[in-house]
């Protein structure tokens, strides 16, 4: 997976266990102790100091000791970590730990950019997720991983969103586009953010395709079958987008996709208007002065529950001809034909255009025959063509928020889906 950026090791990993605190282990980390007291002022910085005493040999041969037993062990096989941003030296310890314990270890570090927490906590994603699994597991519509443990914190500021959204709706876009940078901030640096926790089943069969590499016509053609019936599921259904107050509607809060837009389009145009051309900028120029009147039909009945997030990432092709589907942080309401646009162009590159209506027309037969009579296949082509728009109108928007690197190239993520996305419209 060229998505992944590998900080040490490869995706070569080792599945077998090994024996607690083996020799290997320990000498590795006397090892890291004495490389990290090395370090030139390493008093300056309290965490590694802590980190490099706890991991010197002594305190080490103590924790073996404690753990002696008298039975035979081997550690499980392979660990995966997902650590916390507000914890400097967390995935440490964690890795540690695992290691100590008899097991290989893939750890997840947080993002390097800290609007990305910031956007996540700020915008309720991991709630929304966490509530999704929980409220809709069981009559998802799509195929989904067996969902076996979900906890999270209280909410500790559940006024907020009433006063962000006064605020947002009424300012001009420049005080909205001052206020969003702040609150992104505030939101990923609080001492205090939110823990939560999702326990899934592993899909350890399935094929994660490369968003990068793009899919296949089949892989696409099975996906929008998938598609179409979970928008069959939710199609006009309250129940569905009432478990959250935060399952919003595509067309809220106009004035912040113009404040991003405002914030970010000078650094796109540097970095991408030789690729897109005047032609196109000057459409998505045009597009930023009408967003309001772009977005409102896209909220209007008739209306389903959207995934919101769905592309190739997220959508694990099993040998069976089945799928799984996961993420489901940006859970919303609106027109289905945002979800089918935003796969099909963040899916495939503009090359499959000829393939296009057949594709659109084998969604639209799909989510008919699941009984849907009331969205003409006309409508679905005019959202489809709104949405491509307000895609990439929100590409240049979110250059801030989402910049990950890809794995032996110079381009971000961000940067093929710019290229994808402003190429169908």
């Amino acid at each position: 997976m060229r998505e992944v950026n590998y900080l040490v090791g490869n995706s070569k990993f080792s599945l077998d266990p090994f024996e607690p605190f083996s020799k290997d282990v320990c000498n590795f980390l006397n090892n890291l102790s004495n490389e990290l007291n090395s370090v030139k002022n390493i008093k300056n910085y309290p965490d590694l100091k802590a980190l490099s005493f706890w991991c010197r040999s002594k305190n080490i041969l103590k924790l073996k000791n404690n753990f002696n037993s008298e039975k035979n062990r081997v550690g499980l096989g392979m660990i995966f970590h997902v650590t916390p941003a507000n914890i400097p030296t967390n995935f440490a310890y964690s890795l540690i730990f695992g290691l100590l314990t008899g097991n290989s270890n893939v750890v997840k570090v947080p993002s390097k950019i800290p609007a990305n927490r910031g956007l996540g906590e700020g915008l309720q994603l991991y709630e929304r997720e966490i509530i999704a699994y929980r409220e809709l597991s069981n009559g998802m519509g799509i195929p989904i991983p067996k969902v076996y443990y979900t906890a999270m914190d209280d909410d500790p500021t559940p006024w907020l969103d009433a006063v962000i959204e006064f605020l947002f709706t009424h300012l001009p876009p420049k005080g909205v586009n001052w206020l969003a940078v702040k609150f992104l901030e505030l939101a990923g640096k609080s001492p205090a953010l939110r823990r939560y926790l999702l326990v899934l089943e592993d899909i350890h069969d399935a094929r994660p395709p490369s968003q990068v590499a793009g899919g296949s016509l089949d892989d696409a053609s099975l996906a929008l079958t998938a598609l179409a019936k979970f928008h069959a599921t939710h199609w006009l259904q309250d129940a569905s987008v009432n478990i959250s107050p935060r399952v919003w509607p595509l067309d809220r809060l106009p004035k912040v996709w113009r404040a991003s837009y405002l914030r970010n389009r000078n650094e796109f145009v540097e970095r991408f208007g030789n690729l897109i051309g005047d032609e196109k900028l000057k459409i998505l120029d045009q597009a930023q002065e009408e967003i309001p009147a772009l977005l409102k039909p896209l909220g209007e009945p008739p209306w389903t529950l959207l995934h919101g997030d769905y592309r190739l990432d997220n959508i694990m092709f099993r040998p069976d001809g089945s799928i799984v589907v996961i993420d489901f942080q940006i859970l919303s309401k609106g027109r289905p034909g945002w979800d089918v646009a935003y796969f099909i162009t963040t899916a495939l590159t503009p090359e499959h255009k000829s393939e296009e209506e057949a594709l659109l027309r084998h969604y639209h037969n799909v989510l008919c025959s699941a009984g849907v009579e009331d969205y003409p296949f006309s409508l679905l082509l005019e959202d489809v063509r709104l949405t491509k728009l307000l895609l990439a109108h929100r590409l240049v928007g979110g250059r801030d928020a989402f910049d990950t690197e890809l794995q032996d190239t110079d381009e971000t993520f961000v940067d093929v889906l710019v290229k994808r996305v402003v190429g169908w419209i």
